[in-house]
């Protein structure tokens, strides 16, 4: 007797089989997140909803990990960490930060969810990190095929299915379903409304709901196994001789002597910066000399870092002597390389002194303490062997610290009150008003500059080119911090202060807010970006500020207006291009 798909399903369940297999947790598990998504995440900003994807994603890792877990401690604590750098993503609005903590959250959960699926001990080996996301990704897709191919052998020896009978049951539901669904619409304005919205979100929700349930399923299915460790070994590929690596490393290092050499005589003279030109600088400062190749020599010490790490793999596999050999040269690379990256932050501190600091120094910076963290465990390493497991902590931990240091610190606040940056001895404004919502407390000294600035030029009568000059930055810079005001007061601010912020600019929008007092009835989009999962701890914090001193916010598109007026005048009597004397995209800003 032949059976329908319905009578086929219900025996399943009737059975309770399909309850105790791994196939329905895992069936479930995707389910009940992507749920989640749709309830919390889908048709948000990054903000809240970052931290709170990430805490859903290892809780399904969790409730999927392999039975025969050995990492189970490893794994949860890199789930730990991953939700922690989720966290510190709200926490600053610089989205450098937040790249940051956002690679590092994924990283650490690619490295998760490979802990929770293998059964074997974990290598620690720093090529078994590198790849883990292509084990992951392979054994995906494996485990699918292989479980389509295992279904499909099931279905050939269970009885055939009428097909006929199921494909006319499913026309007359949806006949129904169109029917009922078309008078209920009209019966009711409200469900009419419903109904409009959903079938407008619908597509792209099936859509995104079916590629996140597809990917779950496939990360469930996959049964990973971490390659042996004589497969994950670089000596099993390379095998250098110590000539080989000692030619090398010499190499650098004759030309790092040179280079010290040279640096030591410019950049700890006792010369004052009048007679720079004594020693063949051409240059007016320090500062100008040493703005010069900064970025270049983080490049090398990279470079001679990798060489160092590349050295040490294979420095014990020598014999005594040539081991010894290579260690004296090892050692000479580090303390040379140290003594790049100290004239590397000479530079840095020198270039502070005169002209403050950018984002890209900053982050900078950092990159070159983490590479000299590095290298002080690359010279212990050529003292005393380190366990591979040992090395890979201090590895993590140094790498998580880097991390996490860009987010303690807040660096566009320290840029922006701290170290200004400047041009021409000038302070620039437009750098600072580019700034993220985290250097919210130098705005006010922003407005009270530029208005200072508008007025000494509303007051004279004669123009010059600096002149010129002055009121293309002063209009800039108050572009930049309205783009900054208004990001705010779209997510953050009353009807009221929406009003009064956007009037004659989105008049639809405040059509709508005057309506009823709220932000109800306004567009798709602008819910969106008020709603609390696409909110940040910093852009609230700013918001407030500007709250307590909304009058003085609402000066700024007045202040456009008169150096609008002020340009005019100028550009009647100052007809040559005013000088671009710095740049209108710094990097690293938003």
């Amino acid at each position: 007797m032949q059976l329908t798909v319905l009578h086929y399903v219900l025996k399943l369940y009737v059975a309770n089989k399909l309850m105790k297999t791994a196939v329905f947790k895992l069936v479930l598990a995707s389910f009940i997140f992507t749920l989640f998504f749709n309830i919390f995440i889908f048709k948000t900003l990054p903000g809240f909803s970052v931290s709170l994807f990430f805490v859903a994603i290892h809780i399904f890792l969790f409730s999927i990990k392999n039975k025969n877990v050995t990492n189970l401690r490893l794994a949860l604590i890199f789930s730990a960490m991953a939700i922690f750098f989720a966290v510190l993503f709200v926490v600053r609005d610089n989205t450098v930060v937040q790249f940051l903590n956002f690679v590092a959250a994924l990283t650490v959960t690619v490295l998760a969810t490979f802990l929770y699926k293998i059964p074997q001990r974990f290598s620690f080996l720093l090529t078994s990190l590198i790849s883990s996301p292509f084990l992951i990704g392979i054994a995906s897709v494996l485990g699918l095929t292989a479980f389509s191919l295992k279904n499909n052998k099931k279905i050939e020896q269970t009885p055939s299915v009428n097909i006929i009978s199921f494909v006319r049951g499913g026309v007359v539901s949806l006949l129904l379903f169109i029917i009922i669904l078309s008078l209920l619409r009209s019966a009711d304005p409200i469900f009419s409304n419903f109904t409009n919205y959903i079938s407008q979100q619908i597509t792209d929700r099936l859509v995104i709901s079916s590629i996140i349930f597809t990917i779950l399923i496939t990360i469930g299915l996959a049964k990973v196994t971490e390659l042996r460790e004589s497969e994950l070994s670089l000596k099993n590929y390379i095998n250098p001789s110590v000539y080989e690596l000692a030619a090398i490393c010499l190499t650098v290092i004759t030309t790092f002597t040179a280079f010290i050499l040279i640096q030591f005589r410019y950049l700890f003279s006792s010369f004052g910066e009048r007679e720079l030109h004594k020693i063949g600088i051409a240059s007016l400062t320090y500062s100008e000399y040493v703005r010069k190749g900064f970025f270049e020599l983080i490049v090398v010490t990279f470079i001679a870092s990798v060489i160092i790490a590349f050295t040490l793999i294979f420095i014990r596999d020598y014999a005594a002597f040539k081991q010894k050999l290579l260690k004296i040269i090892t050692g000479i690379l580090i303390f040379e390389t140290v003594l790049i990256v100290f004239s590397a932050a000479k530079r840095l501190f020198l270039y502070t002194e005169s002209h403050g600091l950018t984002r890209i120094r900053i982050f900078g910076f950092l990159l070159l303490l983490w590479v000299s963290s590095l290298l002080v465990i690359f010279f212990i390493r050529t003292i005393r062997e380190l366990r591979v497991k040992t090395q890979f902590f201090i590895y993590v931990l140094l790498t998580s610290i880097a991390v996490f240091s860009a987010s303690f610190i807040n660096i566009d606040k320290l840029i922006a009150e701290k170290y200004k940056p400047t041009v021409n001895a000038e302070v620039d404004y437009f750098y600072i008003a580019n700034l993220s919502a985290d250097a919210q407390s130098s705005w006010k000294e922003i407005v009270t500059s530029q208005e200072s600035d508008i007025n000494k030029l509303e007051s004279k009568v004669q123009y010059t080119a600096d002149d010129k000059r002055i009121a293309y930055w002063t209009l800039y810079t108050l572009n930049a911090l309205t783009n900054n005001v208004s990001m705010l007061i779209a997510s953050y601010g009353t009807p009221d202060e929406y009003i009064a912020w956007f009037e004659g600019q989105e008049r639809d929008e405040i059509e709508k807010v005057k309506e009823g007092k709220s932000f109800n009835n306004v567009s798709e989009n602008l819910k969106i970006r008020r709603k609390w999962q696409s909110k940040n701890l910093s852009e609230s914090k700013a918001y407030k500020t500007i709250h307590q001193d909304f009058e003085l916010y609402l000066k700024l598109k007045y202040l456009k207006n008169r150096i609008i007026e002020v340009q005019n005048k100028i550009n009647v009597q100052v007809v040559d291009v005013p000088q671009i004397d710095r740049s209108s995209q710094p990097p690293l800003l938003d």
